[in-house]
């Protein structure tokens, strides 16, 4: 490997971690529009096992389906495995997830000892690099064990459709 070619691949493995981590912090802040263009591929696919989304408008009303049912989320990802293969790459990520829940009539949940649940798992994503940057076009997020981490149980809408992840 040139020392050219090393220094674009450092760059790009930067630029893939930072919109891995765009993409947690968007998720937190409830910021579908950002998400849906800044993170994924005009094409893209998501499945978290609550469904297959597809496309800016698939990915959007996914996201805003979940997140509303949220009073607040915090993702951190670590051990991220970047592969590059030129202008594509994939990537595994894993990733903990506290969620909390809005009680009755209220739209924040206020700070408290410990989130409803806590869901552990990983991202295993395909990228490529677009004219904007690097974008997912696929991501599928796989459960660790059971997930649930935190207190109570997972609600409903979150128990994946599929039993494969």
């Amino acid at each position: 490997m040139s020392e050219a070619s090393g220094a674009n691949e450092a760059a790009d493995r930067r630029e893939i971690d930072d919109l891995l981590i765009r993409y947690c912090t968007l998720v937190d802040r409830k910021d579908v529009d950002t998400l849906v263009s800044q993170v994924f591929a005009e094409d893209a696919v998501d499945n978290h096992g609550l469904g297959i989304w597809s496309g800016r408008e698939g990915l959007h009303q996914g996201f805003t389906w979940v997140l509303s049912r949220f009073a607040g989320t915090v993702h951190q990802i670590t051990n991220v495995d970047v592969r590059l293969e030129v202008d594509r790459a994939s990537s595994r990520a894993y990733v903990t997830g506290w969620h909390w829940l809005p009680r009755a009539g209220e739209k924040r949940r206020p700070a408290g000892p410990a989130a409803d649940f806590v869901v552990v798992g990983s991202y295993d994503d395909e990228l490529e690099r677009r004219p904007a940057g690097w974008r997912i076009v696929h991501r599928t997020f796989r459960q660790v064990g059971y997930s649930v981490l935190g207190t109570g149980t997972l609600p409903d809408f979150m128990v994946p459709q599929r039993p494969d992840l």
